[in-house]
């Protein structure tokens, strides 16, 4: 079987993008700013790595539904890479009431069906985060493991609470140090 994959990087303002990809094994995505993903017969997707880089204020507001589509999209995946660079503005803070996350209505299919394997790169201990994390662990049904991979200690309250949330009884959840 051939094995295809795709790289998609953006640079500019916000836009769309509709990809067939029947073939897609692999997909990555780095996303400077937010744009909106729309994938089609994206059935053989089983790996995919998402980077955000620096998000401001005004991408945030588009983020969760951007980011719900492109969960949505790929129903299939098993292994799902999150990554993201600092926020603009809100390096160094632990909680800012302009980042606010509500979860969709309804759970994406990758997350309450196939996904087995979770690693979130550049974790801050932002409450923003911790419930996101709190969300796909709570959600993700077939859950074997999260990895987060973060520069604050395993000590930190934000981690202590993460060990807390109730997950799928075979979800372990490791920190690690984010290697730079």
């Amino acid at each position: 079987m051939e094995r295809e994959k795709k790289h998609y990087y953006r640079t500019l303002e916000q836009d769309s993008f509709c990809v067939d990809a029947p073939k897609l094994e692999e997909l990555e995505v780095i996303q400077i700013p937010l744009s909106n993903y729309i994938l089609e017969n994206p059935k053989s997707v089983v790996h995919a790595s998402i980077a955000f880089k620096s998000l401001s204020e005004e991408d945030w507001s588009f983020f969760p539904d951007h980011a719900y589509q492109l969960l949505s999209g790929i129903s299939n995946v098993k292994s799902l890479s999150l990554s993201d660079q600092p926020f603009e503005g809100t390096e160094g803070e632990k909680d800012d009431p302009e980042l606010q996350w509500t979860p969709p209505e309804l759970v994406p299919d990758c997350l309450s069906s196939n996904l087995k394997t979770i690693s979130r790169r550049g974790f801050k201990g932002l409450q923003v985060e911790s419930q996101v994390a709190e969300y796909m662990l709570l959600n993700g049904c077939h859950l074997n493991k999260m990895t987060i991979y973060t520069c604050i200690s395993e000590e930190e309250e934000s981690c202590k609470d993460l060990l807390t949330f109730k997950r799928a009884m075979t979800c372990q959840l490791e920190f690690r140090e984010m290697q730079f």
